[in-house]
């Protein structure tokens, strides 16, 4: 539906706020727009207005459309016009010439429907404004903002050459130590470490760069440390937090990377104690980041199952190798530690993220260990789970052990295994370890379990199972904390 009456209201109020000039020479309708504090869609309204085109905005973008820009633009063809003053507020256009019999018009439309031609206009747009006015104080930022939007579309090469071109044409310009900044960290991402330890000292040892000295002093820990010398970089980041310190989100990145340092000092249990402090405050982005840093450390103090779980949930943060990479260590570990249950829980975390081949190696081990073709397969699920509940009343934990375990490894075909049926199989299996090896080993173990359920009723479940046995040995007050889902 078109909102005719947007179209009434902006009739009504865009002539004083709006000053146009238009005309038209060998074929190009050329503007010049001065407005200030007035909407995206009066000024559009105003210019199809001037042009005689029928001016059409579809009802659920009338209010984006109405949000307010300033726009001074001197002598631009009308669709540049039509471009900035539209995509500043996430919108686009379509001018449609008049016919015979109907009017031209200028229709606002959603923006571009991928991010990745979004990107490749805006571009566009940005080496007009640059190849006509290559002097203008705005260059500068005109060329990051080119570098900006390959990056956002993973073209980092391409990125590379647009900063290092923008640091060598404004020396001297913020600008340019944003570009230096990001080209560091490109490098990074290309895994050249040495080029970039080179470019973050530079741009660190530049007293004009005061605004990413913080930003660049971090990322060159980054690189001592991944080029072998994590001594130097706590050493700088000692020195970062006294001279730019920092909280929230920002002092929690730094704490990340100090325990990436203590982890290669074998400092391991100082690098779990750092990323307990940094925890609360982890931004988004580097959440995959402290969960490998955290599985590294675990997996140094002998914690592999727990180990194995951070890896997992690693995984889950990752975007591109880093995922295959992340579940190719849980599941490794997982199986170093005998946790078959849980190999075959990366497995599945592997299929749903398009990597089953990265750890079925490690899957068809854990199957054979498991010795599946010993179960009985004329019995089905309930009848066997029941004999194992009834040698679990008994103080019988090994029968119960072996009844439960090959239907632990079922999660292919018609058998399956429901998130219900994984709950029950793990209580059983959790009551075994409490008999066997102590209620930690219990504890453990559904916790790892835990972290694996998506439905909440299912970790539910497993919270007042582990809240039983807690009560079983008079532990109440970790008893209350389980029910939480806290154990």
């Amino acid at each position: 539906m078109i909102a005719l009456v947007l179209t009434a209201v902006l009739a009504t109020q865009t002539a004083p706020d709006v000053h146009l000039l238009t005309s038209e020479s060998e074929g190009t309708i050329w503007c010049t727009l001065h407005a200030d504090g007035v909407s995206a869609a009066a000024i559009a309204y105003a210019l199809a207005e001037d042009l005689s085109l029928e001016f059409q905005v579809d009802e659920s973008l009338a209010a984006q459309a109405a949000t307010l820009v300033d726009v001074h633009l001197d002598r631009r063809p009308i669709d540049q016009v039509l471009e900035f003053t539209l995509g500043s507020v996430g919108l686009s256009h379509r001018l449609s010439s008049a016919t015979e019999t109907t009017r031209g018009t200028l229709r606002v439309l959603p923006a571009a429907e991928h991010l990745a031609d979004a990107t490749l206009l805006a571009e566009a747009a940005w080496a007009r404004a640059i190849s006509l006015y290559p002097r203008h104080p705005s260059t500068p930022h005109a060329r990051f903002a080119q570098g900006d939007l390959a990056e956002s579309r993973n073209e980092l090469t391409l990125a590379l050459g647009r900063y290092q071109d923008l640091t060598e044409r404004h020396a001297g310009k913020d600008e340019a130590f944003q570009a230096q900044l990001r080209s560091g960290v490109i490098l990074q991402r290309l895994g050249r470490w040495s080029e970039a330890s080179i470019l973050l000292r530079d741009l660190a040892s530049n007293s004009a760069a005061a605004t990413v000295q913080p930003a660049t002093r971090l990322e060159l820990a980054r690189c001592m440390l991944q080029l072998g010398d994590p001594d130097d970089a706590v050493h700088v980041l000692a020195a970062l937090e006294t001279i730019y310190p920092a909280s929230g989100a920002l002092h929690s990145e730094r704490l990340v990377v100090r325990a990436a340092c203590e982890n290669a000092l074998g400092q391991s249990m100082e690098a779990l104690r750092t990323l307990d402090e940094a925890e609360p405050n982890v931004p988004i982005r580097r959440r995959a980041e402290a969960l490998r840093v955290r599985a590294v450390a675990l997996q140094a103090i002998d914690l592999v199952g727990e180990a194995a779980r951070a890896w997992v949930l690693a995984a889950r943060e990752s975007t591109g190798p880093d995922i295959a990479t992340a579940l190719d260590q849980a599941a490794r570990l997982a199986l170093a530690d005998g946790d078959t249950l849980g190999v075959l829980f990366v497995a599945r975390e592997a299929d749903r993220a398009g990597y089953s081949a990265i750890v079925e190696p490690y899957a068809t081990k854990a199957r054979q260990l498991l010795d599946l073709e010993s179960a009985d397969a004329g019995e089905d699920f309930d009848a066997v789970l029941e004999r194992a509940e009834g040698h679990l009343a008994s103080g019988e934990y090994d029968s119960a052990s072996d009844l439960v375990r090959p239907f632990l490894s079922r999660t292919d075909g018609p058998a399956a295994m429901t998130e219900d049926a994984i709950v029950r199989v793990a209580i059983v299996r959790a009551g075994c370890l409490d008999g066997q090896r102590g209620i930690d080993a219990a504890l453990g173990f559904l916790r790892g379990v835990r972290t694996r359920l998506s439905a909440l009723e299912s970790r539910s479940k497993l919270d007042l199972a582990a809240a039983s046995l807690l009560e079983e040995r008079l532990l109440f007050d970790r008893a209350l904390d389980a029910y939480r889902g806290s154990y």
